[in-house]
């Protein structure tokens, strides 16, 4: 992510932002679109995180290298680290067990 201010370099044939009415409508579309080719039109906000912070604990899992290959392209089409993508999916599967 670039510093404050950063301009990254302009992209030819740029869709327009889409107009999103609320939170829920922005989900939809950011879950399946990257922010990268929006980042000239976007403008920095400030805000406030609240509550306590998640702890964490680091892991080592031995992955399949084909398992974690296609993990890393999915996560690079969504313009996110592989490392949150395969974090997303645990909570997502955790919250569907519960």
């Amino acid at each position: 992510m670039g510093r404050k201010g950063e301009n990254f370099p302009e992209k030819k044939n740029v869709p327009e932002m889409p107009r999103i009415h609320d939170d829920e409508q922005a989900a939809e579309y950011w879950e399946t679109h990257s922010t990268a080719p929006y980042w000239n039109q976007l403008e920095p906000v400030d805000f406030e995180m609240e509550g306590e912070r998640p702890t964490t604990t680091r892991i080592n899992i031995r992955v399949n290298s084909k398992h974690l290959n296609q993990i890393k392209k999915i996560a690079e089409g969504k313009g996110i680290p592989y490392q949150t993508m395969i974090k997303m999916w645990l909570a997502e599967k955790i919250k569907q067990e519960r």
